[in-house]
């Protein structure tokens, strides 16, 4: 099983649950995703990259610290 899979799977048996927490400097908790809430953030990722990129190109995401 992908980890694409997984996150699909866990995005329709568990949506309401929290896939990640946020802990602002190490400690404090300041935001937090549930699976179905990461899961649509995946795929509005993944469908930008496939409108801006050709099969096969490689691509470098570069993120600040947060969700």
């Amino acid at each position: 099983m992908t980890l694409a899979n997984l996150l699909h799977d866990r995005s329709l048996s568990q949506p309401n649950q929290t896939a990640f927490t946020f802990l602002e400097n190490g400690e404090t908790e300041s935001d937090c995703l549930t699976y179905q809430e990461l899961a649509l953030k995946a795929q509005a990722i993944a469908a930008h990259l496939q409108s801006h990129t050709n099969p096969g190109d490689r691509v470098l995401l570069v993120y600040t610290s947060g969700l």
